[in-house]
This record gives C-alpha cells, structure tokens and sequence, in this order.
C-alpha cells in the first residue's frame, strides 16, 4: 500500500452509500502495520492530523480530524505527530494511550497528555514504558507498568507532578533526586535497549535511578 494515497471507505449515514476517498500527503510511523484497527497519520503539507478506524478487508474509515489551527486537542495532535515520528512509542485518542498496535494501554488525562506532548517515550518491555519530560520549568522521568507508577523528579512542587499526583493518587511514587541529575540526562534508544534487557520493573527502576546518577560524572 502506497504511504502518500491512503484509501478508506467512509459510510454517509444519510444517503446509505459507502464513498471512496483518497488522501495525498500522509506520512506514518515507519513500519506500520495496515492491518491494525486503527492508523493515525499527518497531513505533510496542512500539518492536519487524522485517525482511521478499520472497518472491514483492512478498508478504513476516517474517525478524527485534529486540525492544525485547533487549539483545543493540539495536545493530542502533538503526541501523534511524535508518534509517527518515531519520538513517542504511544499516541492519545479519546483519553485512552495507544501503543504501536494501536491497543489500549491506560488512561491519561489531558493535562497529561499535555506532559507527554512535551516528551520523548517509549516502550522497554511487556507493559513497561519510560518518558523524559522536560519543559522551561522542569524535568522528569516517568515509569509506567503499564500506567504511570514511578516519577524521578527534583521537586515535589512541579505542576507536573500535581497533575499525575491528581489523577494517579497513592499508586504513584515519586522519587525526588537533585535537579543537577536531570542537567545532562539523555533518553537514548540505547539506553531503552539496555533497560529492555532486565527482568523487572523494579530492576528498571534501580537502572533508571543509577543512569541518572552517572550522567554527572
């Protein structure tokens, strides 16, 4: 299937008619796979952001339009643009977290989900994923299993921590380190291989810590 002409069958309730479309343009994640549920992609040229739902032999309808001026879900729309960029492991639809096949994994609020926008994330292993949030007033890194359960951060008073303390409550720990850790941290994809490697989530947690630590040295 061609990547730049995506064709999916729209049903028009009000006639019963199925409508064949075609859309120019569209990039998504490398290696998709056009057999999942559903696809999120963006327009290359009007910076649109689209989410298709599958209806049968692998045709699509359209189930969404994040349109570029919309303030209102630029959050989500960011997420999706880093997702089929490959800087983001997970996407947001409907305050649900989508991974790469496009199955749920949790659900975020929005001023989450505004985190996220601002994030590198990825998947390490079974229901593991790990987030480096940085912004003009702070940093963190985020553990989820397979929600959000461990924050590194250096100050309990960040708004963001209000926001996953908000809707995550008890469940979630937050480990509160030096802020001169984060300074030169780096989420690498080598790194997320390394942490791919172990077989828990708290030994995921301890090498996490421990990295943050060494990237002082």
């Amino acid at each position: 299937m061609s990547k730049s002409v995506f064709f999916f069958r729209q049903e028009n309730k009000k006639l019963h008619v199925v409508q064949e479309t075609y859309f120019t343009n569209l990039k998504f994640r490398k290696g998709q796979d056009f057999h999942d549920d559903q696809i999120v992609a963006y327009n290359t040229v009007g910076k649109d952001v689209y989410v298709f739902r599958k209806m049968v032999d692998d045709k699509y309808k359209l189930a969404y339009i994040y349109a570029s001026d919309d303030v209102t879900d630029r959050d989500a729309s960011n997420l999706i643009r880093k997702f089929v960029n490959r800087r983001s492991d997970f996407y947001c639809v409907d305050g649900n977290l989508y991974n790469t096949k496009s199955k749920i994994i949790c659900q975020v609020p929005k001023e989450v989900v505004y985190r996220l926008s601002k994030s590198r994330s990825f998947y390490v292993n079974n229901q593991v994923y790990i987030s480096f949030i940085t912004n003009s007033v702070g940093k963190a890194v985020v553990l989820f299993n397979p929600e959000p359960k461990v924050i590194f951060t250096f100050s309990i008073h960040q708004g963001l921590v209000y926001d996953y303390k908000d809707w995550y409550g008890d469940n979630l720990e937050i480990i509160i380190l030096d802020p001169i850790l984060f300074k030169h941290f780096k989420l690498s994809r080598e790194l997320v291989k390394q942490l791919s490697l172990l077989g828990s989530f708290e030994e995921i947690k301890e090498r996490v810590q421990k990295e943050l630590f060494i990237s002082v040295i």
